[in-house]
């Protein structure tokens, strides 16, 4: 989650007790934190 840029949370939530809401919540997190994964390796490389 360090890299996550639209979610100020350090970790990811447990989806298990919110139900189908929970686990859009845990795919969004993932998808931010990837994103911003990327975005900083892709800068490391063009540096």
């Amino acid at each position: 989650m360090e890299f996550a840029s639209r979610d100020d949370s350090r970790v990811v939530v447990d989806p298990y007790f919110g139900g189908e809401e929970g686990f859009e919540k845990v795919l969004d997190q993932c998808e931010d934190a990837c994103e911003g994964l990327l975005k900083a390796l892709r800068a490391q490389l063009t540096a």
